[in-house]
Parts: C-alpha cells; structure tokens; sequence
C-alpha cells in the first residue's frame, strides 16, 4: 500500500525521524516546501504532485523512476541529481542548478527549464517534448539518442556538448550556440536554426529536413 503525505508536520516528523530512506516510493502531494534541505536524500519510486520545491537544496538527491507532476522547482539546486527513468510533466525548472545532474531515458512533457544550467550534465536517451528550454546552458552535456520534439531552445548553449543521434524535431533553436558540439548523426526536422553557431562541429551523417536557416521566421 502507498503511503501518501499531504500535510507538512507529517513531512517533517518522517524527515526528522532518523529513518535511513523515510520517503522512497511514497507520494509526496500539494506540500510547500519551499527552500528546504534535501541534499543527498533518496527520493526514488516517489510520486511528487503539485508540490512546491522552489530554491530547495536537493543536491545529490535520488529521484530515480520518479514521477513528477505539476512541481514548482524554480532556482532549486539539483547539481549532480539523479533522475534516470523518471517521469516529469508540467513542472517548472526555471533557473534550476542541474549540473552534472543524472537524466537518462527521463520522459518529460511540458517542462518550463527556462535559463536552466545543464552544464555536464547526462540526458542520453532521454524524450522532452512541448517543453521550453529557453537560454539553458548545457555546454559539455551529453545528450547521445535524446529527442527534442515541440521544443523552444532560443539562445540555448550546447558548446562542446554530445549530441550524437540526438534528434531535434519542430523545434525552435534560433539564436542558439552548438560550437564545437558533437552532431554525428544527429537529426534536424522542420527546424528554426537561425543564427546558430556550428563553428567547430562534428556532422558526420547530420540530417537536415525542411529547416530554416536563414530570413523571417516561418508564418504561423
């Protein structure tokens, strides 16, 4: 049987009860828990809904096989987090700390990651669709076989990043910096690549489809 948490004393009386995993596969629902202290805690097989994390430590944290809907993770640090196989939907990562940060094969749907710092982080295989990437940084990252689908990336930084067979499709990346990036075999379709920077690339086997490289963005 799941055991659900809704009210904050209760949150914290498991936080504070000197158990070694006092949350895994529990479900977290409608807690503000704005600003606290999780660092390195093991959140994995939870569900996490319409929580708030906003500016919380969560350095280190395990979410794996997590599923988290409608989480507000604005400005949280989740440097080196653990979130392979998880699933997000509709949660706000804006100005999130993610370096370094586990994300492989995550699915995620409706994500706002605006001005996110992905930097080295690891998303290979992972699906982000209908979501908004705006500015991220994610210089160094490795997204190997990750899927980009309805995406807006404007002015996001993928410098030395790895994103071999990584396929960016109906997807806005204008203004967007991919120098030195790793794009063998990877996949553009029906992509705004205005003003992009491939100075430095590798694109052995690229593949481009009804992309728009130059001129005014395309009519809506």
């Amino acid at each position: 049987m799941t055991v659900m948490i809704t009210s904050l004393d209760v949150f914290r009386h498991r936080l504070d009860s000197g158990e070694a995993i006092p949350f895994q596969g529990m479900t977290l629902r409608g807690l503000d828990l704005s600003g606290i202290d999780l660092a390195g805690r093991v959140l994995a097989d939870c569900r996490i809904e319409r929580c708030v994390l906003a500016a919380a430590q969560l350095r280190g944290v395990h979410l794996q096989r997590s599923v988290l809907h409608e989480v507000d993770l604005r400005g949280a640090c989740l440097r080196g987090a653990g979130f392979d196989r998880a699933l997000l939907s509709a949660c706000d990562l804006s100005e999130a700390d993610l370096r370094e940060a586990a994300l492989t094969d995550v699915r995620a749907q409706g994500l706002l990651l605006r001005g996110a710092d992905l930097r080295n982080a690891n998303a290979g295989e992972a699906s982000l669709a209908e979501s908004t990437l705006d500015g991220i940084m994610a210089d160094g990252g490795r997204f190997v076989g990750t899927w980009f689908t309805h995406c807006s990336l404007r002015g996001a930084s993928f410098r030395d990043a790895t994103l071999l067979k990584a396929c960016f499709r109906d997807v806005d990346l204008s203004g967007s910096h991919l120098c030195a990036a790793d794009l063998r075999r990877a996949s553009f379709e029906r992509a705004d690549l205005r003003d992009v920077d491939f100075r430095g690339c590798r694109t052995e086997g690229l593949r481009l489809r009804e992309v728009q490289l130059f001129g005014a963005p395309p009519a809506q």
